[in-house]
């Protein structure tokens, strides 16, 4: 087999798996935080509980549809995964914080 026909069987089958993933990139980031309500620095003084809680009463976690934002209707916060479930009618997303919480009592 020649170089030139390896290289180019070898760009061939790696064409079709370029999309997925580029798609699988495009869909990791969906929800985000608004920081005109509330500042990090502040969040950062919060457990996962009392931002759960935060984001229920004033609505702070948000995603993009049709290029506006639509705000979560309710979030929970799971401890052992240090995530949050964020819901929208029936759709659900997982919002990992990029901010550090601090730790309830123990």
């Amino acid at each position: 087999m020649t170089k030139k026909y390896k290289y180019s069987s070898i760009l061939f089958v790696s064409l079709p798996i370029a999309p997925l993933v580029a798609i699988a990139c495009n869909v990791n980031k969906n929800s985000y935080l608004d920081i005109n309500k509330i500042s990090r620095s502040y969040l950062k003084t919060l457990t996962g509980n009392q931002v759960a809680i935060f984001h229920n009463q004033f609505k702070i976690f948000y995603f993009k549809q049709d290029g506006k934002r639509v705000y979560y209707e309710s979030a929970e916060y799971d401890e052992n995964k240090n995530q949050f479930t964020l819901t929208y009618k029936d759709i659900k997303h997982i919002y990992k914080p990029d901010f550090s919480l601090t730790s309830g009592w123990k």
